[in-house]
């Protein structure tokens, strides 16, 4: 059981090609009991909408509700009548991704019938891709209630590394803490300086239920894979009182004048514009040329490429607009679990 292989997942393939990698039964045993949550004052009723064969939730829906006795409702994928189900199975809890908290949360501000339904929910976990300020506001905000919206963050690489034990909750962007038997650290190398006086680096993350390679990939696995065991996430974050932030993937980070900037960042900035319906930030060109280029999908009325980066300036150094470039389109490309695919967008560029 130890060495047994029990599931095959595919990564997301957002930098490239997907890659296989395989976890035990052992591995799938120890992240189980790792994300077994503290108990709680309400009847935990689980509504699921995510896919079984993400890693976000494959432990949870297929090991835990059996194990931990959890009454659990399954739907084929998210759709309008979601709300509908929370009432109907008077559900507590569900884990989604953000642009599924965007779609329930739009519907549910827009009728006050659904915004009604889905008044049972105690906790929301959100994984997957970053989760911004404002939506995080908006979805609280429907609820008669402080509800405990928290996030998570781990890979195909490993299950679950990080998120927030009951009845712990956030609202400063932390995707939580190591969950049980993970050890998480910078590498420290290449230090991107955030609000002044934080130091983020590469996360790296080890732990007893992760594998060490990808399937039949040794150079993958060489390069992501430490020799004492330690996963490079290729996440670019830091750790303050215990909680880990992500500032952005390692690969996406784009020098200006040798200077660091995080798509992220701005992007996070992008979504505060109420003409910014989407955003994508991506590198484009090399060595001095390089530069950042925002794509942005208005939302209605007329915007121009001086309404992006004044408002960029307001909340960014100007080292980091100066040579942006602006670029407005219909939509901007992502994968199920809400991810940017920013390879296609840097194809569109070519």
């Amino acid at each position: 059981m130890n060495t047994f292989p029990a599931t095959t997942f595919s990564t997301s393939g957002t930098t490239g090609l997907p890659k296989m990698i395989q976890r035990t039964h052992r591995e799938l045993i120890l992240e189980s009991e790792a994300t077994k949550d503290a108990p709680k004052p309400y009847p935990v009723r689980r509504l699921y909408c995510t896919p079984m064969f993400h890693a976000y939730s494959f432990t949870d829906m297929t090991i835990n509700t059996i194990r931990l006795g959890l009454p659990s409702f399954y739907m084929r994928r998210y759709n309008t009548s979601f709300a509908q189900k929370v009432l109907q199975f008077s559900a507590t809890e569900t884990l989604v991704a953000p642009p599924v908290l965007m779609l329930l949360s739009d519907q549910a501000q827009a009728d006050p019938e659904e915004r009604k339904n889905i008044q049972s929910l105690r906790t929301v976990i959100c994984a997957g891709a970053p989760l911004s300020a404002q939506l995080r506001s908006k979805f609280t905000d429907l609820f008669d209630y402080p509800i405990r919206l928290v996030q998570g963050w781990g890979m195909s690489e490993g299950g679950w590394f990080t998120t927030f034990r009951y009845p712990e909750c956030d609202d400063t962007g932390s995707v939580g803490r190591p969950v049980q038997g993970y050890e998480i650290r910078t590498s420290g190398l290449d230090p991107l300086v955030i609000d002044g006086d934080r130091l983020a680096s590469e996360l790296l993350v080890r732990a007893p239920q992760m594998p060490r390679s990808y399937l039949n990939n040794p150079s993958a696995s060489a390069e992501a894979f430490t020799k004492n065991g330690w996963l490079k996430t290729g996440d670019t974050g830091y750790i303050e009182n215990g909680k880990i932030y992500l500032v952005d993937r390692v690969k996406d980070m784009i020098k200006v004048n040798g200077w660091s900037v995080a798509p992220a960042e701005m992007e996070a900035v992008l979504y505060r514009n109420p003409r910014v319906f989407d955003a994508a930030v991506v590198g484009h060109g090399a060595g001095i040329d390089e530069h950042p280029v925002i794509f942005v999908v208005p939302k209605g009325g007329e915007v121009s490429p001086s309404n992006i980066t004044d408002h960029l300036l307001q909340f960014v150094a100007r080292f980091k607009v100066a040579k942006c470039e602006v670029k407005f389109v219909d939509m901007i490309p992502r994968n199920p679990s809400g991810k940017i695919l920013r390879k296609i967008l840097r194809q569109q560029l070519d």
